[in-house]
């Protein structure tokens, strides 16, 4: 972080931490040296003593040591904890959601002066692929970007490549790009981030390195751009797999009935209902794919 400050004063953190504070301080409470102390070193240095921020509202009342460590890497660092502070309240609610519990533990930090440049915060709702909630966070930046649509400069029937991932090559494209791991990195080595056609330059080259190395392992797909009506023939029918039979379809939307409930209202009882559907559901998924 002090690296990067010393280029950047926009420093944001975000991520699972393993973090539960609270409603604890993350900044150091009154924090103001005395008048007399102030004469002797102001000449030295220039104090600046933190700001009282606004409670968080976290509904998480838990603690723990990786917590302490946050709240003291936040004093320290000049970060502060934005979930539950956020003016819109969408970021007021649980990240993790176990077999123990919930919990807050996947936070955004910045420093106050970026807390303005935060413009959504928002937990969003449990989903089953994670015991995490995502969380979508939408910044105010000082630039504009354009986006190029690739087939934009296609005409009608004209053909673009696609890449489509085998994993039958994963292994063969892991050492190549641990092999060209040189080249991947010299791309940005030289990178100019004072000018956005630097950054572009910088971004064009690393992808354009990075295909070079991973494009003989995937399955180039031709699409055509035509003006013809989707019909029936060009859907894509999903088939089941052959252990995903009707109980376990039944435990599945069990499950994410649960799933739902508990998203609507997060209390004691929807938690364990949703645990129980969650278990039976996959204890019956792994029997089935055996």
């Amino acid at each position: 972080m002090i690296h990067y400050s010393a280029e950047c004063p926009n420093i944001f953190v975000i991520g699972d931490l393993n973090a539960r504070t609270a409603n604890m301080n993350d900044y150091v409470q009154n924090d103001k040296l005395h008048d007399s102390i102030l004469d002797r070193v102001g000449d030295l240095f220039t104090y600046v003593a933190d700001e009282a921020l606004s409670c968080r509202n976290n509904p998480d009342a838990g603690t723990n040591d990786y917590g302490t460590k946050l709240l003291n890497l936040c004093k320290s660092s000049g970060l502060r904890i934005i979930n539950g502070r956020h003016p819109d309240g969408l970021s007021n609610d649980f990240t993790y959601s176990g077999p123990r519990g919930m919990s807050v533990i996947d936070y955004l930090l910045a420093k106050p002066i970026n807390i303005e440049k935060v413009l959504k915060f928002i937990t969003s709702n449990f989903t089953t692929y994670s015991d995490h909630a995502p969380i979508h966070v939408q910044f105010k930046t000082d630039f504009t970007m354009q986006c190029n649509d690739i087939n934009s400069n296609l005409m009608d029937g004209e053909e673009s490549q696609f890449f489509k991932w085998n994993k039958e090559f994963r292994d063969l494209c892991y050492n190549a790009l641990l092999v060209n791991a040189d080249d991947l990195s010299s791309t940005i080595a030289n990178m100019d981030i004072a000018s956005q056609d630097g950054m572009d330059l910088c971004i064009n080259n690393f992808t354009q390195c990075l295909t070079n190395v991973t494009a003989p392992f995937f399955k180039q797909m031709p699409k055509v751009k035509a003006k013809l009506k989707r019909n029936s023939q060009n859907q894509r029918v999903n088939t089941d797999k052959p252990w995903f039979d009707q109980k376990c379809k039944e435990l599945y939307a069990n499950y994410c009935k649960k799933l739902h409930t508990f998203n609507g209202k997060k209390t004691f009882n929807s938690h364990i209902d949703l645990n129980s559907a969650k278990k039976a559901y996959k204890k019956y998924e792994m029997q089935a794919q055996t």
